[in-house]
């Protein structure tokens, strides 16, 4: 274990009292748009009411996206990637922290410190954790309440050990148990260097004093949880451009031409097939593809395909699209589900696998599984497009949660954030 002294945290918590931010927005684990277009909302809010947010990220993409909005943006030390313990994918939560930082004491105690010396020189009375567990770490040994802002993935149920992720596959008896029991034990270091009381499992990291999950029941990444606190998501922020929709070919029944928006990625499982089948089509699309090489867009652009340079307002288009295209981003699911538009889903990892599952089981979506060849992806969206069973099953979800309002899901968070500051809101 690091033998390094630190100024006691109490003293540094008073030597940062003047600092200027109130909130500490943390990020670790995790890549894309999405993580952030949840929080953004609600960093405007509180920011209207008087409460300003440091955003702390490890993401590659968040300095450019805080940059050009205007947030305050801190970079934070990725997690230390090591091999799991089976040569399979991670088989559950626990294997995932396992594999990002916590297999290691030495390295989590360095990791977490930096952490703590973020929080404390930010000042923040209030964490609000987003796939964060270091931070959440950080926060539990500084004693600063927390708001989760999880999609389901990132809290896994309140069980030990966290559940299989991959159920089908064979495992010898304990061996989830043993996963769990290497990362708490790690944990338990990291808590006994700082001369704090030690966790029997890692649910035990997530009992902060808001455990959000920013989704509904239909999409948690687990399934419906007994008493889970779903809020819906804020994440329908109307931020972003607003392209026009290229023209299309005409089709050859005179028909309208189907609007599609595709948020992709180049590391898109069937990015290829998926590109070519909305380049040659009868459609008119709007993708958005954060990293594909300029040569690539250039190949498949044309009258019926236009690429957005910049995040594309969610708002807008799940209004104006007929369907959706995506690798299953929490934010882009649930904006099209709420709006009664169908998607062709293509996960590429276990997260993205999990929530297409769940997207799928609404009758709402058809998807492409990760490791399965693409298949017809033109007939697959002329199905979605032109044929009603899915789009009857986007309508029945849009029309059951049709009073959602994420404006007031972000009132609600500001609220609850503020009274964690220990602030005082007129209504």
């Amino acid at each position: 274990m690091p033998t390094t002294q630190h100024t006691p945290l109490t003293s540094q918590l008073q030597s940062t009292a003047h600092a200027q931010y109130a909130v500490f927005y943390a990020w670790e684990l995790g890549a894309g748009l999405g993580h952030m277009a949840v929080f953004e909302p609600l960093a405007h809010a509180l920011r209207e009411r008087g409460s300003t947010s440091l955003w702390a990220t490890a993401s590659p993409d968040a300095p450019a996206f805080c940059a050009a909005r205007g947030w305050p943006h801190q970079a934070m030390p990725q997690a230390l990637q090591t091999a799991g313990i089976t040569d399979s994918p991670p088989l559950s939560y626990g294997d995932v922290l396992l594999r990002h930082g916590f297999a290691d004491a030495q390295h989590a105690t360095a990791r977490v410190q930096v952490w703590i010396d973020a929080m404390v020189a930010s000042g923040a009375r209030a964490v609000v954790a987003d796939h964060a567990p270091t931070a959440v770490l950080a926060a539990r040994i500084l004693g600063l309440p927390v708001m989760l802002l999880s999609s389901g993935f990132t809290t896994p149920p309140p069980q030990h050990p966290t559940p299989a992720l991959r159920p089908w596959i064979a495992m010898e008896d304990g061996l989830l148990q043993k996963i769990d029991g290497l990362v708490v034990d790690c944990i338990n270091q990291v808590l006994a260097h700082y001369g704090k009381s030690p966790l029997a499992s890692i649910a035990q990291l997530f009992e902060v004093a808001e455990p959000t999950l920013a989704t509904f029941p239909e999409l948690d990444h687990y399934g419906l949880r007994a008493g889970g606190a779903y809020w819906g998501t804020p994440a329908l922020y109307g931020q972003g451009a607003q392209l026009a929709w290229p023209v299309g070919r005409p089709s050859e029944s005179g028909q309208p031409i189907p609007k599609i928006f595709a948020y992709l990625r180049p590391e898109t499982e069937h990015l290829q097939a998926i590109l070519q089948a909305l380049s040659r089509g009868a459609f008119r699309t709007i993708c958005y593809c954060p990293g594909l090489p300029a040569a690539q867009r250039e190949s498949f652009a044309n009258e019926a395909l236009v690429f957005s340079n910049e995040p594309v307002d969610l708002r807008w288009v799940s209004a104006e699209a007929d369907c959706a295209v995506g690798y299953a981003s929490v934010a882009t699911t649930t904006a099209m589900l709420l709006a009664g538009k169908p998607m062709l889903l293509l996960p590429s990892h276990m997260e993205q696998f999990m929530l297409a599952s769940r997207a799928l089981e609404t009758g709402a979506a058809m998807g492409v599984m990760p490791e399965t060849a693409p298949g017809d992806l033109e007939a697959a969206l002329y199905a979605l497009t032109q044929l009603p069973d899915h789009r009857l099953r986007a309508a029945l979800f849009a029309h059951k949660y049709a009073e959602f309002n994420s404006d007031a899901v972000v009132y609600r968070m500001a609220l609850r954030m503020q009274a964690l500051l220990g602030a005082t809101i007129a209504a």
